[in-house]
């Protein structure tokens, strides 16, 4: 039996990618996502629907948007915003939350206002609801039905609409991909009805894949004092490790267009596992927390194994620092994590040689500030009862580098393993966080600047996390495990 997991949410069944719609509506976080309720894979898909007062634990509100037979039309990424002053004219006595999705057309199709559309065709579909995001409607009919002139080749390809209010203009503003070309490409709008195309931008520095789910959003730089604006970007393939992954673009957003900034142009990786892609913003979040959500799994092999292990969707605080004359998103746990600990054991470096118990179903979070990482190398281990190996984490000193060795998810039953590494400059204290539950593991390495997402792909009943190497050259001022309640 598998269990929800505070540390990510996934449907009691079918298939979920992409979260979509990120919102906050009065006190409720509303999330929407790709769903395919009758299948393991991404078949028919529609928007589905979870809610929560705290990003842990999960109403399911099954399907918000559907797949419509008639026009085999799917419905696939998109965002979601509130018109606190209903620009859009949409509700008549309350406010609007409107929504703009991606439609697919599977087949050529004829719309309900009698224009046709090409099979293939991608389109911007908007949706609205007047009860806070719960019953939504739609018209059926694009509002963007086509890329701009110049890139009208590109209808097949011509996707994943992401919002924000611009209020130096006073204009929401859509961001949106042509993944093959590729290119991100804005519009601008006073209503959310009508939408003008203002600009775009592409980068010789981009992997080699496609352009997927764009996200971005102004931070301020929490030890300098400016603001940076953030382009988000997912790529499948080119990830670093196995085919997806995401990377950002530090630099300025005119209302119009982004630059990226001169010293910067170089992507930067947002995460160093194979396991975290289509990463986007949350909408009218309360007082400055920002926090993103993004599915855990990989375009590689999710598909090929379906429901054979418990990926989902999960969620994470993300800030902006300058180090070194660069710019870093720096992630976190969501801060609403630490009501859930049911229990706290504070760990010698006796204990973490001898091994920390991880059982079935539980969801535990390690915290350890380490002292000499940068004078020897080291290496933690999770191993099943047997001593079999399942990942392990270890450091080289005179590289400057951190890998995870994992099991592959698509190996079988066969033990193959692969390594997924980073560049990390190791200091004299490291902090390490870990949050590992049945089928994944996220580690936090410098306070969140560099991260790892992986999945698990064998759930074991006894695991053990214990130090392996390094035993006698470093040492632990702090180590704590939280075990969590499930939600």
């Amino acid at each position: 039996m598998n269990i929800n997991s505070p540390f990510l949410y996934s449907p009691k069944k079918g298939w979920v990618n992409d979260p979509n719609g990120l919102v906050y509506v009065d006190g409720i976080y509303h999330l929407f996502y790709q769903y395919s309720p009758t299948s393991n894979g991404p078949n028919n898909i529609c928007w589905g629907h979870a809610i929560s007062n705290d990003l842990v634990r999960w109403q399911d509100k099954g399907v918000a948007i559907d797949y419509r037979e008639d026009l085999t039309e799917e419905i696939f990424s998109g965002s979601a915003v509130i018109d606190n002053t209903n620009s859009s004219g949409l509700c008549d006595l309350s406010i609007p939350v409107v929504a703009y999705y991606m439609s697919h057309y599977q087949k050529a199709a004829t719309l309900p206002d009698g224009s046709k559309v090409a099979a293939d065709t991608q389109a911007q579909t908007m949706a609205y609801s007047c009860d806070g995001g719960n019953i939504w409607q739609t018209s059926g009919v694009p509002s963007i039905c086509r890329p701009p002139m110049k890139y009208a080749s590109e209808y097949n390809n011509f996707r994943d609409p992401n919002m924000f209010w611009y209020q130096p203009h006073k204009k929401w503003i859509m961001t949106l991909v042509m993944p093959t070309v590729p290119r991100a490409i804005w519009y601008a709008s006073e209503n959310l009805l009508n939408w003008t195309f203002t600009g775009e931008f592409s980068s010789p520095n981009a992997p080699k894949g496609l352009w997927e789910c764009p996200a971005l959003m102004e931070f301020p730089v929490q030890n300098a004092k400016e603001t940076k604006w953030v382009l988000v970007m997912s790529t499948n393939p080119g990830g670093l490790s196995r085919a997806s992954g995401m990377y950002y673009y530090v630099g300025l957003f005119n209302g119009s267009t982004f630059k990226v900034d001169e010293n910067q142009q170089d992507i930067k990786w947002f995460d160093y596992g194979a396991d975290c892609y289509a990463g986007i913003f949350w909408s009218n979040l309360p007082g400055k927390q920002k926090c993103m959500s993004m599915w855990i799994d990989n375009w590689e092999y999710g598909p090929k194994i379906g429901n054979k292990y418990k990926d989902g969707i999960a969620h994470r605080e993300v800030r902006l620092l300058k180090v070194d004359n660069t710019y870093k998103l720096f992630q976190a746990p969501i801060q609403q994590l630490d009501k859930y600990v049911q229990k706290v054991n504070n760990l010698t470096k006796l204990l973490l040689k001898i091994g920390i118990k991880i059982f079935k179903n539980e969801a535990h979070r390690i915290i350890m500030v380490i002292k000499g990482a940068n004078e020897s190398d080291f290496s933690f281990v999770i191993e099943d009862e047997k001593k079999r190996l399942l990942v392990k984490i270890y450091f080289i000193q005179k590289d400057n580098t951190v890998c995870v060795q994992r099991q592959k998810p698509d190996s079988g039953e066969k033990e193959q393993f692969e390594n997924h590494c980073a560049e990390l400059i190791l200091t004299t204290e490291l902090k390490m966080e870990m949050l590992i539950d049945n089928f994944t593991m996220t580690l936090y390495l410098k306070d969140g600047e560099c991260v790892f997402t992986e999945i698990l792909p064998f759930c074991n009943e006894k695991r053990k996390f214990r130090l392996l190497f390094g035993f006698h050259k470093i040492k632990i001022l702090q180590a704590k495990q939280m075990i969590l309640a499930n939600p």
